[in-house]
Order: structure tokens, then C-alpha cells, then sequence
């Protein structure tokens, strides 16, 4: 069975370009792994979309507004 996860790619333009959050898993048997943007799998009866605005919460705290795609 795919295992499926979903992540989201947050970003502002300011006025020196654009910056994006990426993060970094914690922990000493991590300190191999990539940077990346926040993400993982999906929970039981989660939606991808729900899951990735889920993600982001988890690993930095903060809430991000729903906002449509442009």
C-alpha cells in the first residue's frame, strides 16, 4: 500500500526577495536528515489538504490563514 503525505510550501515576498520556511527534524538520530518544507502522512481520516495545513502547526507552532491559491 503508497504511503501518502502531504506538506505545504510557505513563503512571503518581503521587500529583499522571497523567503520560505523550511524546518529540520529534531533529535540526534536526525542530524543527517534534510531540510525541508513542513509535511508528513496523513492521519486516519484526514484529508491531504487537511493534513498539510495540520503539518506546519505541528512542527513550528505557528497558524498560517486559509488563503486561496493565486
Amino acid at each position: 500500500m503508497a504511503v501518502i503525505s502531504a506538506g505545504t510550501l510557505l513563503y512571503r515576498n518581503t521587500n529583499k526577495g522571497y523567503e520560505v520556511l523550511i524546518v529540520h527534524p529534531s533529535g540526534g538520530y536526525n542530524k543527517d536528515a534534510a531540510w525541508s518544507i513542513p509535511q508528513g502522512k496523513l492521519d486516519a481520516d484526514e484529508t491531504p489538504e487537511e493534513a498539510a495545513r495540520r503539518e506546519p502547526l505541528e512542527e513550528t507552532g505557528a497558524v498560517f490563514p486559509k488563503t486561496p491559491a493565486s
